[in-house]
């Protein structure tokens, strides 16, 4: 009879059941047990973290971009590492964003890379006039041995004026014209008939060091694009922290991290008690809905044997 009539009541007094979004319990919390967690009474909410993730967005990107070699920005941009990236993986991941970060990439040397890059260039643009018309005679020459369906005699003409207008281009491009890749010597080798001698030139050989170096170059970029993107999220997880305890303002998100951190930070247990005095049970709504920042939650205050 006893149980019977705690769930009569229950029912009477179903009505007067709190009732709360999980940020507005976890605002709640914040407001009515500062002490206990540490909150400051007159933290101003942010209704849109937009222009705060904009603004570390975009000091990452210029305290990394402006001050880099002219040919590792060209080749950022061109991949798209544009502040609007930064800012879109921000807001992508901000809330989520991880302790540790894997892979961990090591950035490689890049001046070295540049240097023997912009030396192999240099380097064709001395070659070029001085070996241009004795390639083009072997490439044109129809006992070369060549393998016709790559080297059209007809097309010779249009590669060689490609390279007429790439050596006259100043430098901080990493991009080679189209079919450069043809007037290496290693190329000419891939396609030159078993019974003949590949064409060979000082000429060949400076567009194939060209070429390896060009490869090389984008390899460790990509590289240190990879590591650029993990120091941005440690970046910006410890950048977005200081800026907004320096602002004393918080976002929503903030108010489900703050109460799990406050759960478990180990000097949590006078204020769990509290809430469980208070808050005798939950009952969840949607639950399939829950991420794993309010299942902690809820996992530190209400499973519980009694």
């Amino acid at each position: 009879p006893s149980i019977i009539r705690r769930v009569h009541e229950a029912i009477q007094e179903f009505d007067g059941a709190a009732i709360f979004t999980i940020h507005g319990f976890c605002q709640k919390v914040l407001q009515q047990y500062a002490f206990e967690s540490g909150t400051l009474f007159d933290t101003e909410l942010l209704p849109d973290e937009g222009p705060l993730l904009q603004e570390v967005a975009e000091d990452f990107w210029r305290t990394h971009f402006v001050c880099a070699s002219p040919l590792f920005a060209a080749y950022a941009l061109k991949k798209k590492f544009t502040p609007a990236y930064f800012n879109q993986l921000l807001r992508s991941f901000w809330t989520i964003l991880p302790k540790r970060i894997i892979p961990e990439p090591e950035i490689p040397d890049l001046s070295r890379l540049e240097a023997s890059f912009e030396e192999s260039l240099e380097k064709l643009r001395r070659e070029w006039p001085i070996n241009r018309q004795d390639a083009a005679a072997m490439l044109c020459d129809p006992s070369a041995g060549l393998d016709r369906r790559t080297y059209k005699v007809k097309e010779m003409g249009a590669l060689l004026a490609a390279m007429d207008r790439f050596i006259l281009q100043e430098g901080g491009c990493i991009d080679l014209f189209k079919n450069f890749e043809r007037l290496t010597s290693t190329k000419l080798r891939q396609h030159t008939r078993k019974e003949c001698i590949a064409p060979a030139s000082p000429l060949f050989d400076v567009c194939d060091s060209v070429w390896k170096n060009r490869q090389q170059l984008c390899q460790a970029y990509d590289q240190a694009l990879l590591a650029l993107k993990r120091t941005f999220f440690i970046y910006a997880a410890a950048e977005l922290c200081r800026r907004k305890q320096a602002r004393n303002v918080q976002c929503f998100s903030d108010l489900l991290l703050n109460v799990q951190a406050v759960l478990e930070s180990g000097k949590s247990a006078s204020l769990i008690q509290r809430l469980r005095r208070r808050y005798r049970a939950a009952l969840i709504d949607e639950f399939q809905d829950t991420d794993p920042v309010q299942y902690a939650i809820f996992q530190q205050l209400f499973q519980t044997p009694d």
